[in-house]
């Protein structure tokens, strides 16, 4: 990589992840990779992701990436109702999250089961309801105990919505950039409608793997618009540790899937989905991190 100058950021190449520094002027243009010839659009990037620790366990694709506590605009304005209006949410504590969506072979090792409508070990497990997602965390977590693979404290459970939308965010509290996002995702124009192995698109820059795309994600909380009340306020009027409310019909579900169009594969989106509902559009991840 060419030395850098005063006013350069780093850019890589989104095909085969080429790092170089360019100067900042050159944001939003095109730029050919000289390792493999492909043109890609320059955005700001770091030259290694944003959290290097990692913690693997003896799981199948179980691979967790250390998520810092910090402050995030979630949301966006002057898009889908649902997504907006932007604002502001404080993490207040460290969490992992698993680098891959969980795989059929782990859901399987762990279940004993694999309820997938697509059969395949590395593809993601999906057809899973939120409430069978529930009992995966908690055999894992026991297994793990088992194990004595966990510090005290510490289990697996599905993210909250906050912490699945701030694993996306760079330092500035903003969402990276995924563009073009078909390197990023599988979805309805590149997936021929069927799932796909785990990690074969580019990561994020913290290291995770199918966020935006393959499947979509359940989450923890109950599903409500962003303008309803919330009592997690902070006197700056910042929401702390939110986890929607106390109850509701639907559940969060997170992320692109293999049948999405490109305007739902992004940080922000977001929907409900009844709990009870299995679809092989619908996988998820896991969190590990302090009970609480």
């Amino acid at each position: 990589m060419p030395l850098q100058m005063n006013d350069d950021i780093i850019t890589r190449c989104t095909n085969c992840g080429e790092s170089y520094y360019v100067p900042s002027s050159f944001l939003g243009k095109s730029a050919d990779c000289e390792v493999c010839g492909a043109v890609f659009t320059i955005i700001a990037g770091t030259e290694e992701p944003l959290s290097t620790s990692t913690l693997e366990l003896p799981f199948p694709d179980l691979s967790l990436v250390r998520i810092p506590a910090g402050r995030f605009t979630r949301g966006e304005n002057n898009s889908f109702f649902s997504s907006s209006p932007a604002h502001e949410v404080r993490i207040t504590r460290d969490y992992w999250i698993s680098r891959f969506l969980v795989s059929q072979a782990l859901f399987n090792y762990v279940m004993q089961e694999n309820p997938s409508t697509f059969k395949g070990e590395s593809l993601p497990v999906e057809t899973v309801s939120w409430q069978k997602a529930q009992d995966f965390c908690y055999q894992l977590t026991k297994q793990a105990r088992e194990q004595n693979l966990l510090e005290e404290g510490l289990r697996f459970r599905l993210p909250t919505e906050a912490e699945w939308e701030f694993a996306l965010c760079l330092d500035s509290g903003y969402p990276e950039a995924f563009e073009p996002i078909h390197d990023y995702a599988w979805m309805l124009e590149n997936s021929a409608r069927t799932t796909h192995p785990v990690g074969e698109k580019l990561p994020s820059l913290r290291g995770l793997y199918d966020m935006l795309g393959n499947v979509g994600e359940w989450c923890h909380d109950w599903y409500s618009l962003y303008s309803a009340p919330s009592s997690t306020a902070n006197a700056e009027g910042v929401l702390e540790d939110p986890r929607g409310p106390i109850t509701g019909t639907t559940r969060v579900r997170r992320g692109g899937g293999y049948a999405s169009i490109a305007a739902r594969c992004r940080p922000a989106d977001r929907m409900g989905v009844e709990p009870s509902h299995r679809s092989s559009q619908i996988g998820f991840r896991v969190v590990l991190a302090e009970e609480n």
